[in-house]
């Protein structure tokens, strides 16, 4: 279909080029694989405080139980973006990026309240903001 809009318009390129999306039965790399790991591990431990919460009847939100608490909200958000990463999903990718940026922006911010910076949190998401930015292709964004 796109080669016969292409024969009547003339030829040549397609007006808007596909982003080069790799991720059909390609394996993500180890440095994603990692990330991935990692949110999914924080998002287990963030499922668990907030089961032990529910059961020892310290309820985060009003009601709601472990599953709608900030930490089940939060678990399941984490585990989500793990899943997409490990998957290449571009959704994935732009929230992985928004979560590091906004983790730095905190961090920063509590300094100027007076607390000690986390020099270590943000160089950590600064790194892997970088490195995810730079498999960009992969989750097939461009920028």
């Amino acid at each position: 279909m796109e080669r016969a809009l292409l024969g009547l318009l003339g030829g040549g390129e397609p007006l808007v080029p596909e982003a080069p999306h790799l991720s059909i039965g390609m394996e993500p790399p180890t440095g994603v694989k990692l990330i991935a790991g990692y949110l999914g591990f924080a998002g287990a431990i963030l499922l668990a405080i907030g089961l032990i919460l529910e059961w020892l009847g310290l309820k985060v939100s009003s009601g709601f139980g472990a599953l709608f608490s900030v930490f089940g909200i939060l678990a399941v958000a984490y585990l989500a973006v793990a899943y997409g990463l490990w998957n290449l999903q571009a959704w994935a990718w732009w929230i992985a990026e928004f979560l590091c940026l906004t983790s730095i922006l905190s961090s920063l911010s509590l300094t100027r309240l007076g607390m000690e910076i986390q020099g270590a949190s943000v160089a950590i998401n600064i790194i892997v903001a970088a490195y995810l930015y730079s498999k960009r292709r992969l989750f097939g964004v461009s920028l």
